[in-house]
């Protein structure tokens, strides 16, 4: 059977069991008593290992069935939960998603999980992973003197594999004289050293192996990517066994002889099969998809059917000439079409909690690894957004959240001398305003150093000593926001190379959001991003600027007014108005995007935007109206353009540019 067919729901609901057992493995550390959580636990991990089994991915189906193992014993309350066993848990869950991630992109999972099944091994055991450790130190198990005389098929074999990348090594395995069942032991270690290679030659054959007609000594030859550390490790969990020894093996010479197989050797080309199973996974088109409530798609079904009705009705108007009944129908189209409208955007809306639910792991790492101790709060993680947003906004997030944890926060220590908690708070809320959604990464930490910042861009000279005589305090912290500026002491692996808010700005502009940032000394740091809702619909004010019309989304907006050429003021260069007593910063459409046409006009419109908190006056000829359209994309060449978002086609045909308010000043 062909299982690709069913490679999309595999990893669909992989991801929602990996997710479950980061959440609850995070639970449980902060509740170990709690059984539930425990069996939660197990079904997740068991229902992973059958999937992948019946998939075919046996790495995954035999990582989870140790963890089940391990997992038994502590429902069982045989083991008490401690400390290595939820770190050695949590492991196991990075690797299966490590694992899941190779499989989405088309390859085939290569993540060395012999050390940590050896750990499940052992903690299974109630002993320590330590042990693990002191075992690989033992003393080499005795050898046999057993040499391979290779035929020409197995010469061929192991060449083709050294041309290929692969390693190859002869193994000298040794199985205890008093162990009772050597047939069980040697299959366990094929079994075993399958999931890291092929076993391209035995001696003895297979046969005999099955029919336990051999001493205690089997040699094998493994080709393989993996390093003779992880071979080891693969053989170290198999109890009564010991690798006696491992050679590496070099390629031979040709031979015009042709080969013979041997009985009881792989007699299918496993290299060739193997790069034919991997060619043929990384051909295997992953689909986007998104879960829909079957409610949603009643509605839709709904109003098709509404539109069919209305499409005969149309036929039936045109044979009959019937006006009155034709501007009905229109008006029954014009309502379909907005509810048809509505339903589709809602489906293709995802709740953003599926962002959010991968923090709180992140977080208790990143704590841990610095010492620090966190307390994440998660709101409006119910809030819904098009679903192209919520594949681009994650890493963004991790950005803000690992730079407040390692520069924002500080130690327990130091909070304790500041008179605050020892537990920092960061917090990461989502909400809707009106056509977007607001998401607000907080902490409170130390916030901003000014002073620092103001230093660190004259160092870099990133700015003039004159240009930051002219500018506020929150003009100087936006330069956080410059390609490679950092203000960090020390560079981690985690923050600190000035690579970060500026690709977090950028890639939050790409989506036709914005950013901004709020910090007080010794109070903490507040991101602030809004998204809009779709990108596919929104909502816009037209505008035209010589014979050219130009859409700017209305959640730029803050309100419009008129100008007189006359009430223009020139201030150090800049042409400005005095609104309601505040100056405005005017910008000319026409000058920002070169615009063809010398006409000249005495009365003006002003669109007042806001990015972030800064508000200028966009100066257009004339205010067309308020309007829905649907964004295009520029295509490849013309995609990136500073102030350009996209294009849209207008009712009457003609094609409008849609301004990006976050790029364009």
């Amino acid at each position: 059977m062909d299982m690709n067919q069913y490679l999309d729901l595999f990893l669909e609901e992989s991801l929602e069991h990996l997710q479950n057992l980061n959440q609850s493995l995070l639970a449980l550390e902060n509740n170990p008593e709690r059984l539930d959580l425990l069996d939660e636990i197990f079904r997740a991990a068991h229902t992973l290992k059958g999937m992948s089994a019946t998939m075919g991915y046996n790495s995954i189906a035999q990582l989870t069935h140790q963890m089940e193992n391990l997992l038994d014993k502590l429902r069982e309350r045989k083991l008490s939960l401690s400390p290595e066993i939820i770190d050695t848990l949590f492991q196991c869950v990075d690797a299966l998603e490590e694992m899941v991630g190779s499989i989405r992109e088309g390859r085939e999972p290569q993540t060395a999980i012999g050390q940590l099944a050896a750990g499940l091994a052992l903690l299974e055991k109630g002993e320590s992973k330590h042990a693990l450790i002191k075992q690989n130190v033992e003393s080499p198990a005795p050898t046999a003197d057993v040499s391979i005389q290779f035929n020409e098929y197995e010469k061929n074999l192991i060449n083709a594999a050294l041309e290929k990348g692969y390693h190859a090594y002869q193994l000298q395995i040794h199985i205890d004289e008093q162990c009772l069942m050597k047939g069980v032991r040697a299959f366990m270690v094929f079994r075993n050293l399958e999931t890291v290679g092929e076993i391209i030659a035995s001696r003895p054959s297979v046969q005999d192996i099955e029919d336990e007609k051999f001493d205690n000594h089997i040699t094998v030859v493994l080709v393989t990517h993996q390093k003779e550390t992880e071979i080891k490790t693969q053989l170290d969990v198999i109890s009564e066994v010991k690798l006696a020894n491992i050679t590496p093996l070099g390629s031979y010479k040709p031979s015009s002889q042709p080969y013979e197989e041997i009985p009881g050797t792989n007699s299918n080309n496993n290299i060739v099969k193997e790069e034919n199973k991997i060619n043929n996974n990384k051909k295997q088109r992953i689909h986007q998809t998104v879960r829909v409530d079957i409610g949603r798609l009643d509605k839709l079904m709904s109003l098709v059917g509404e539109l069919v009705i209305n499409k005969t009705r149309l036929e039936q108007i045109h044979l009959t000439n019937n006006t009155m009944g034709l501007n009905e129908t229109i008006e029954q189209i014009d309502r379909i079409a907005t509810d048809l409208q509505n339903v589709v955007q809602n489906v293709r809306m995802v709740s953003i909690e599926q962002v959010f639910n991968r923090f709180p792991r992140m977080v208790r790492d990143l704590a841990k690894e610095l010492g620090k101790e966190v307390n994440l709060i998660l709101e409006g993680k119910e809030t819904e957004l098009d679903r192209t947003v919520i594949d681009e906004i994650g890493d963004p997030l991790v950005h803000l959240i690992r730079n407040a944890i390692d520069h924002g926060l500080e130690s327990p220590e130091e909070r304790v001398k500041a008179n605050k908690n020892r537990e920092g708070m960061l917090k990461l809320a989502a909400r809707h305003e009106g056509n977007q959604v607001v998401i607000v990464v907080e902490d409170d930490g130390k916030g901003i150093n000014v002073n620092a910042v103001r230093e660190m861009a004259l160092k870099n000279g990133l700015v003039t000593p004159a240009q930051v005589e002219n500018m506020d305090d929150q003009a100087i912290v936006n330069l956080v926001f410059e390609p490679g500026f950092s203000t960090a002491q020390t560079i981690t692996d985690i923050s600190g190379r000035g690579v970060g808010l500026d690709v977090v700005k950028s890639r939050i502009q790409a989506l036709s959001g914005q950013v901004h940032l709020e910090t007080k000394q010794s109070q903490g740091t507040k991101f602030v991003i809004k998204l809009p809702l779709t990108l596919a619909i929104i909502q816009s004010l037209l505008v035209k600027v010589q014979e050219e019309t130009f859409a700017i989304p209305l959640g730029n907006i803050d309100e419009t007014t008129n100008l007189e050429a006359d009430h223009i003021k020139n201030i150090q260069g800049q042409k400005v108005m005095v609104l309601r007593g505040k100056v405005l910063p005017l910008l000319f459409i026409k000058n920002l995007l070169a615009v063809p046409g010398h006409k000249e006009q005495h009365e003006l419109y002003v669109v007042v935007v806001r990015k972030g908190e800064q508000q200028v006056g966009l100066v257009v000829d004339e205010l067309i109206g308020q309007q829905e359209i649907v964004i295009n994309s520029l295509g490849k060449l013309l995609t990136g353009l500073p102030g350009i978002a996209g294009a849209s086609i207008l009712g009457d045909g003609k094609v409008s540019l849609i301004l990006d308010i976050g790029t364009l000043f």
